[in-house]
This record gives structure tokens, sequence and C-alpha cells, in this order.
């Protein structure tokens, strides 16, 4: 009886599911992101997109998922340009300038989308593209954040911050 007891445990041991991974990474391989996210350290995967039509224009997607693919917490950063330089990163606002750099934040604490966060325009945010090659399509770069929640009254999440930073950010990825 006690093997049968012993034989069980062990199965029921190795049959359990790891824990779910909030900060693992979701967009594929050779794209990692790193930085401090309200002072601790955080580990992301980044993904990078050409803006249909603008050729000349690209978007950031920096987000932490689960083993199954859902993005937990994301930022979109849009409209960079294929060349080198510190850029300043401002509060999207729906008025079609593409030359403007935009970012927005959310988190999601459930399969449904969750909060949603605007840059800190109080705040220094900036993207710096430190390496880029228009050739293989890679970019590499460092980003410092800000961002405040849209409805600090109406939380999805009450857990949500009111504020979220990204400091000492770094990235590396293809560009899509």
């Amino acid at each position: 009886m006690k093997k049968i007891l012993y034989i069980f445990v062990c199965m029921l041991a190795l049959g359990c599911k790891k824990e779910v991974e909030i900060n693992g990474p979701i967009f594929g391989e050779n794209s990692d992101a790193s930085c401090k996210k309200n002072g601790k350290f955080m580990r992301a995967t980044v993904t990078a997109n050409d803006i249909k039509p603008h050729e000349d224009l690209f978007e950031l997607l920096i987000g932490t998922g689960t083993d199954v693919i859902l993005v937990r917490e994301g930022i979109r950063t849009s409209f960079l340009t294929y060349e080198k330089g510190k850029y300043k990163v401002y509060k999207y606002r729906n008025n079609n300038d593409f030359s403007t750099i935009i970012s927005s934040y959310s988190i999601g604490h459930t399969d449904l989308l969750g909060d949603l966060y605007d840059i800190d325009e109080s705040k220094t945010n900036f993207v710096e593209i430190t390496e880029i090659d228009v050739i293989e399509k890679t970019v590499k770069g460092k980003f410092q954040l800000n961002f405040i929640i849209q409805d600090s009254k109406n939380k999805v999440e009450k857990k949500s911050p009111n504020k979220v930073s990204f400091t000492e950010g770094v990235f590396e990825t293809k560009i899509n």
C-alpha cells in the first residue's frame, strides 16, 4: 500500500503544471528587452513592425505574457524612424501626426483588456536608437518611459498602480 501511495504522489508531483510565468517571452526568438519597472528588474520581449504604408517608420512592442501567449502587459511606441538618435516620446493624440513619436501602456490582469495608460508628459520619456541595420532590418536601443493611468477612478483591476515607470531599458530585435 505504501508503494502505491508513493507512486501516486510521484505521478501527481510530476504531472503538476508549472505556475504561469508572468514575465516570460511572448514575441519569439532573437528579441529581447529588459528594464526596471517601478525600480524592479523586468525581462520582456520586443518586436518591431513597419508601419504600412509608411515604409520609413516602425513601431516597437515590448511586453510580457504567459506560456499560452496571452499578453499581460505591453508598451507600444509608434512612429520611430530608421535613423540613430534619441527621440522624445509623447502621449498619443489622434491627429495623424506621423512626425511625433507616441507611446501607450496596458496591463491585462485577466484574459480581457485591462487598464490603459498614457505617457506622463511631466517626466522625461525617450527611445534611443543606438544601432540600426536597414539591410538586415535589426534595431538596438534604450528607453525610458513613464506612464499614468487613464482612469484611476474606474480601474479594471484595483491593484493596478496609478503610475508606471520603465527606466534603464534596453532592447534588440528584428524589424518585420
